[in-house]
């Protein structure tokens, strides 16, 4: 007996047309590769899906997100940030799922010097750290308004 008999006798064995059990044959071999794509695909979709809390001046909120670094989840969030904000972690670290990531906006100052109004952007708590941060030494003679003790707030106007 040949080969082509015998192969011809083999596959059309319970089939009821020639060729078919190739066809079946085919279909579950594209089937199980299909199904490790799908199952691939998911494992990297929940692998690299995170969920961060983004505090932004107390406010909370709850992000789910792809990106790799906090930079890029603040871009994504649409969170603009200016000149002495502070952000924790860092804009380049490395993102994990459950992170918490704090931005704390600077405050706008003014500070009236000898004639001069100077604009400035500040963490400092009080008017007396402000002015140490930008350098202003008062003299024995000099005065501030409002006090040195005084909480720095939004808009706050220092006159020296």
């Amino acid at each position: 007996m040949s080969w082509k008999v015998l192969l011809e006798r083999w596959s059309h064995q319970g089939n009821k047309r020639p060729g078919s059990f190739r066809i079946q044959g085919f279909a579950v071999h594209w089937a199980m590769a299909a199904l490790v794509l799908t199952a691939t695909l998911f494992g990297c979709y929940a692998w690299l899906n995170k969920t961060v809390t983004l505090v932004v001046d107390g406010k909370e909120t709850r992000v789910k997100t792809f990106s790799r670094t906090v930079g890029s989840v603040l871009k994504g969030n649409e969170v603009a940030l200016l000149d002495k904000d502070q952000v924790t972690p860092p804009v380049d670290a490395s993102l994990k799922k459950g992170m918490v990531i704090s931005v704390k906006r600077a405050l706008d100052a003014n500070i009236s010097l000898d004639e001069r109004v100077l604009q400035v952007r500040t963490q400092s708590q009080t008017v007396s750290d402000l002015l140490k941060e930008y350098a202003i030494n008062l003299g024995p003679d000099d005065e501030v308004k409002p006090e040195a003790g005084t909480p720095v707030v939004q808009g706050m106007s220092i006159l020296v």
